[in-house]
């Protein structure tokens, strides 16, 4: 694609969440396209895991499970579980395989507020 030599950035559209992309960037004289284009992959950012819930409590533990992503993520190496407390500090910090739907969190203390988020990781 040919840009104008007075962009400094540009959106890309239609590309798919979760999918490694090879970007090149040349300059063109005329006719002649430059012998050494600057290129790298980028990787799009996932969908979150969809339905999130929390099932099974205790007064020490909780299942957590979650719906795979809509859309096929070729780049999908597992899912990020992050458990804060009320007060932000993290209690737990995991990654699990992408093969799994959910997560047995122990430990907890009683009377006391958590924030549960699961983030989908990929890698190029």
């Amino acid at each position: 694609m040919d840009l104008s030599h007075k962009l400094t950035t540009f959106v890309i559209l239609g590309l798919e969440p979760g999918e490694k992309y090879r970007i090149e960037l040349g300059t063109k004289t005329g006719n002649v396209s430059t012998r050494q284009p600057i290129d790298d992959i980028i990787l799009t950012c996932p969908l979150a895991p969809r339905g999130l819930r929390v099932s099974e409590t205790t007064s020490t533990s909780c299942l957590v499970s979650w719906l795979l992503p809509e859309s096929h993520h070729s780049c999908l190496r597992g899912f990020q579980i992050q458990i804060r407390t009320s007060d932000g500090r993290i209690f737990k910090d995991v990654a699990v395989t992408k093969t799994a739907k959910s997560f047995n969190v122990k430990g907890l203390q009683q009377c006391q507020d958590y924030d549960i988020a699961v983030t989908a990781l990929c890698m190029a």
